[in-house]
């Protein structure tokens, strides 16, 4: 039992891998993050510790407010200290993309195996935090605000039309 407990103590754990990550969400519908459009992700990985980063498996969730989730795992290559990676392609060298999934706040959260996130680079992420997050709004909320303009158009123009009639 003593010999148990003594090679237990004589393991030292080492210390995760500093890793920074930047993420970009950029909607490829002009309206924006619209409900079921499509949105293109990439991620910009750094090695900011002073050891070398072996390379390992990026999983990323995106976890929309109507209790969906999608997970993604992107390969990260070793990386020397201060060196960055962009993942924003895919196999096939086509932009990474996903959809919109509900209206509301979708967060993105990120975890890789013996790695701590910093997201900005000064500030630690805990798994299962998010480090990123945008607003999806539904077809609805666009018409009601494209009715609302137009709406607004109409009331000032009527009201440039009484004030001019008055002059006369």
């Amino acid at each position: 039992m003593s010999e148990v407990k003594s090679v237990a103590e004589g393991e030292q754990k080492q210390a995760n891998i500093e890793i920074s990550l930047k993420g970009n969400v950029k909607p490829r519908s002009r309206l924006g993050y619209v409900v079921g459009s499509e949105i293109e992700v990439s991620w910009e990985v750094t090695n900011i510790d002073a050891r070398p980063f072996a390379g390992g498996w990026l999983v990323i969730t995106m976890a929309p407010a109507n209790g969906q989730f999608v997970q993604f795992g992107y390969r990260v290559d070793p990386l020397i200290p201060n060196e960055k990676q962009v993942v924003s392609k895919n196999l096939d060298g086509n932009p990474l993309t996903t959809n919109v999934l509900s209206s509301g706040f979708t967060l993105f959260s990120a975890y890789m195996d013996n790695v701590d996130i910093y997201s900005p680079p000064t500030e630690l992420r805990p798994t299962g935090t998010s480090f990123l997050s945008i607003l999806g709004k539904s077809k609805e909320e666009l018409y009601a605000l494209f009715g609302l303009i137009v709406a607004a158009t109409g009331l000032f123009l009527t009201a440039i039309i009484g004030i001019i009639q008055l002059l006369r």
